[in-house]
């Protein structure tokens, strides 16, 4: 497990509570709602992103709109889709095209008009994990590059990137990790963390279905994030256990 969203290999399952996500999406009324970019503007030329106040890093720095700009640019260098709402001829045009105007706020300028519910889509699933110490180096590489040559090394050094221990936003944060298992505990100054009644997360390696379910059934495990099961070892599930779908 890794913990680099750019390099595309085993993104370790703790990101999801290491990392906040931009917005929320509920499934149900299909609704977006505020998070850590509590609000948001679209027309037909810009997209503003406002990022919510009193949100730190682990390491007790700001999160800053320059960190959410940074998560986008990166996503856009390493062929993320937004880009083609944002640069898509020119990709080296990118440090232009989305700046932190202030320490707030966040400002997309697009190539041409598009639709706002696309666009959301593509916003709201993302997990800010651009800490400035572990990801600037490469913003910036990729952002000073050029010509398509430099871009390339730009891009292959953060790809190759596997960042073992990171430093994150959310309301956990990481605490060790073996071949086991990775654990996480909880960070008292993320805004939410008085909602939050448990102390630490244990994330089990566990890369069988089959493991999981009996990890399920046994009380082993609270719960697993995806996971295929069959009817059969659904009605096996203890009564404390929630199933969505």
């Amino acid at each position: 497990s890794q913990y680099n969203p750019w390099n595309g290999q085993n993104f370790a399952e703790g990101r999801r509570m290491l990392f906040d996500r931009f917005m929320k999406y509920n499934l149900e009324t299909q609704e977006y709602s505020g998070y850590l970019v509590q609000d948001w503007e679209v027309t037909e030329e810009t997209v503003t992103l406002m990022v919510r106040e009193g949100q730190t890093w682990h390491d007790g720095t700001d999160v800053t709109a320059t960190d959410v700009a940074n998560q986008i640019k990166l996503d856009i260098y390493n062929g993320g889709s937004l880009g083609n709402f944002v640069a898509p001829d020119d990709i080296g045009a990118v440090s232009e095209r989305v700046t932190a105007t202030d320490e707030t706020t966040v400002e997309i300028t697009l190539a041409e008009p598009a639709n706002e519910t696309i666009l959301l889509s593509y916003l709201q699933p993302k997990y800010l994990a651009a800490h400035e110490e572990t990801y600037g180096e490469f913003v910036t590489a990729l952002d000073e590059a050029s010509n398509e040559d430099e871009r390339s090394q730009a891009l292959a050094d953060l790809t190759d990137d596997t960042t073992p221990e990171p430093v994150g936003c959310g309301p956990f944060e990481f605490e060790d990790a073996d071949t086991q298992r990775t654990l996480l505990t909880k960070y008292e100054d993320h805004p939410d963390a008085d909602n939050i009644n448990y102390s630490e997360v244990e994330y089990l390696y566990k890369p069988q279905n089959q493991g999981r379910w009996n990890s399920l059934i046994n009380n082993e495990t609270d719960g697993s994030a995806t996971l295929f099961m069959p009817k059969n070892r659904l009605n096996q599930l203890p009564d404390s256990m929630q199933v969505s779908l």
